[in-house]
């Protein structure tokens, strides 16, 4: 549960608290009672142990009057220290050490000393509180103790007078303001960033663009550059199979522009069949021209018209 910031006072009964005006100490002076006029609790559960009380007390200054700032007292507002901190019955109870040094040191002890009666007990403390917000389950600090003059109240503490409470919402207001800043703060820094990655975005899909342009330029070229190298690498084959066959290559007729043709369109198990057959002509002295040589390169000529040579033809009527 979170804790609650809450100021609590309480009328100082100065009849019942002994002054040692040569030690300089107020002595039995109730530090927090169990109920308050408003009817907020303070069950004996909350202090927990005499240990948790004078971890809470012991050692705290205590001041005159009130400040917007609890945190940052000046050394002229302190008038003494809390000390030797107990237990008794379920309340703290504890001595102030009066700091005579310092003026209003010396006016605490002279109210005490005359008794003077609307003199309250003021302290901020963090509580943690119940669920219906009217007990306090456990005071976790004490941040400040004050000493206040104020109409009379009950001998015990309450909390939040108006005026403190709208203290006490001025200071969360203001650390609200501050949260409020802090996060204007990072959404300026996130914006900033996202219009950076914006920016950054847009530069990248035009350079996507541009590359996506270059490769559809550079497709093609790399396709013919494919087709030319095994172009190559089939000529280079063929060429090695006619020299392994013995066919020169430099012969028109035994290698002919169109046989050259054929064998490059024919798949690589076709190729040596069909140079077999042209050693095996070539060797029985025929020739291309004479037609003993089975020339497959010839113009074919027909009733009408002679027709061109079609190696995609030929490899399917002799081959196919």
């Amino acid at each position: 549960m979170k804790c609650q910031k809450l100021t609590s006072e309480l009328e100082l009964n100065l009849e019942s608290v002994e002054v040692d005006s040569e030690s300089r100490v107020i002595k039995n002076v109730l530090l927090c009672g169990n109920e308050s006029k408003n009817g907020y609790k303070y069950p004996p559960s909350c202090f927990k142990s005499n240990e948790h009380v004078v971890s809470l007390y012991e050692g705290k200054a205590v001041c005159i009057d009130h400040s917007d700032k609890p945190m940052n007292r000046k050394i002229r507002d302190v008038a003494g220290f809390i000390q030797n901190v107990r237990l008794v019955e379920g309340k703290p109870y504890g001595d102030i050490a009066i700091e005579s040094a310092i003026d209003c040191g010396v006016d605490l002890l002279t109210l005490a000393k005359n008794k003077r009666k609307n003199i309250g007990m003021s302290h901020v403390a963090m509580c943690k509180m119940s669920k219906d917000r009217q007990t306090v389950e456990c005071i976790e600090q004490v941040v400040t103790v004050d000493v206040v003059f104020s109409p009379a109240t009950t001998k015990t503490f309450f909390e939040q007078d108006q005026g403190m409470e709208l203290e006490q919402l001025k200071s969360e207001n203001d650390v609200l303001k501050g949260r409020v800043a802090v996060l204007e703060s990072d959404l300026n820094k996130a914006t900033a960033t996202a219009e950076t990655l914006k920016s950054e975005n847009t530069s990248l899909l035009g350079e996507v663009t541009n590359l996506r342009s270059e490769v559809a330029e550079i497709k093609p070229k790399l396709e013919n550059y494919v087709k030319a190298e095994q172009k190559l690498a089939d000529e280079t084959a063929v060429k090695g199979l006619l020299t392994e066959a013995g066919l020169d290559l430099n012969d028109p007729v035994v290698v002919s522009e169109q046989f050259m043709a054929i064998l490059l369109s024919a798949s690589p198990e076709a190729r040596l069949p069909l140079i077999e057959d042209r050693k095996a002509a070539v060797s029985r002295g025929g020739s291309a021209t004479t037609g003993t040589v089975r020339s497959p390169e010839r113009v074919v000529k027909t009733e009408t018209k002679a027709e061109a040579f079609s190696a995609a033809d030929y490899l399917a009527k002799f081959v196919g």
